[in-house]
């Protein structure tokens, strides 16, 4: 028989900016609570095992790293002409490092 599978994308962003329209689908702010969520989700979605002991679903971890300091023009991006395809994010390594690293870390090991 033929084995049927599934395969998510949660978006594990965090919450920088109550104004940010998407906020509900997020986790939150916190780094910490974030990188405990994202490896239980994983885990948990990959959890049962099918045929073979292949899991019967798949999941990722949306978006990549930064994803929401990128620039979409307008508030709260600081240039008006600024969109997802020219806009130059740097990112301080500290912050990098404290906030959505953790998380997508703690999303590819579980």
């Amino acid at each position: 028989g033929k084995q049927n599978s599934l395969f998510t994308q949660t978006n594990f962003n965090i919450f920088l900016d109550p104004r940010w329209g998407r906020g509900q689908e997020v986790p939150g702010e916190d780094p910490f609570l974030n990188t405990v969520y994202a490896k239980t989700w994983t885990s948990g979605v990959q959890a049962p095992k099918g045929p073979g002991g292949a899991p019967l679903a798949g999941t990722s971890c949306k978006h990549f790293t930064a994803y929401s300091f990128e620039g979409a023009g307008g508030w709260p991006y600081p240039a008006r002409d600024s969109n997802r395809h020219n806009f130059n994010a740097v990112i301080a390594e500290v912050v990098l490092a404290d906030t959505p690293l953790p998380m997508y870390k703690g999303c590819a090991e579980a």
